[in-house]
């Protein structure tokens, strides 16, 4: 049969070259990859995860979906970060501490991060949620036992409320991509009013507020009997996607009113603007949460 003679060929080759010893298999594989992990590798990669992740991690503060509710030792990393960029940082700790240490690979790193350490997530970018479609939709959940009248009624008033906030989306987006193709060229600056003729588009939000001292694995009772808050305003160029952030000490800041922010939007421009002679401002007029009514 062919196998037996290949098998015969092979152990007459082993014989020839190197006699009466043990014939090695050598297997191949993710196993036996060249750019595997051996275990003090494991280890260091197990070391290396949960530094980074006592570093940068937050515990789970709440329901989050996707992940189940007994997952009390899940810790998130920032959205802002990739799995790729750990990766790299991973590669280049190993480098200095093992300069002859291979590479190892995206594909096996993700590989060894999903068993060894399923409740190190990474969070996901969320967006702030839209009042009127949370009370829409608890509205026709709730409409099991109404007429149908009174529902049809409810169901047009969701649909009329989707239809105008694709329409402004629409908008939105267009006047990004027209910004975008105006300011090719241009950089965030202190220049003269009416110095561009163009259209740039800006888009501002208050972010949550910060406290200091601030440690997400304090144990005990902090020594501060009240954190010292810091607001966050945020004015980015969509065009440019340059963002200048304005980090307010709550010393400086009595309530974030109309007036406050229209001082942080005139300072942007006076230092930072483009000098366009159109501009096109966005905004999240949550009156429940940022207080930004304009």
């Amino acid at each position: 049969m062919p196998s037996v003679k290949i098998n015969y060929q092979n152990v007459k080759k082993h014989y020839q070259e190197d006699g009466f010893s043990e014939i090695t298999k050598y297997l191949t594989g993710a196993k036996n990859c060249r750019k595997a992990l051996d275990f003090k590798g494991v280890l260091h990669f197990a070391a290396f995860i949960k530094r980074y992740a006592s570093e940068h991690g937050l515990v789970l503060p709440g329901r989050i979906p996707g992940l189940r509710k007994t997952d009390a030792d899940t810790v998130l990393l920032s959205s802002s970060e990739t799995k790729i960029h750990v990766c790299t940082k991973f590669n280049a700790a190993r480098k200095a501490f093992k300069p002859d240490a291979p590479e190892v690979s995206y594909k096996t790193f993700c590989r060894y991060w999903k068993e060894l350490f399923p409740n190190i997530v990474i969070a996901k970018p969320r967006s702030d949620l839209c009042r009127t479609c949370q009370v829409n939709t608890t509205s026709i959940m709730r409409s099991s036992g109404v007429a149908l009248i009174q529902k049809a009624e409810l169901i047009r008033t969701a649909q009329y409320h989707l239809e105008l906030a694709m329409e402004q989306r629409r908008v939105y987006n267009e006047m990004i991509v027209e910004s975008k193709e105006q300011l090719k060229g241009t950089s965030l600056g202190c220049h003269a009013p009416m110095s561009f003729n163009g259209m740039a588009h800006y888009g501002f939000d208050f972010a949550q507020q910060i406290m200091f001292p601030s440690d997400p694995m304090q144990a005990g009772p902090i020594y501060f009997l009240t954190p010292r808050k810091c607001q966050i305003f945020g004015m980015c160029c969509t065009g440019l996607t340059k963002q200048v952030n304005y980090l307010v000490d709550e010393a400086q800041i009595i309530k974030k009113g109309s007036e406050f922010v229209v001082n942080l939007i005139h300072h942007f421009l006076e230092r930072w603007g483009i000098g366009e002679t159109i501009a096109n401002f966005h905004c999240d007029n949550c009156c429940a949460q940022n207080k930004n009514q304009h």
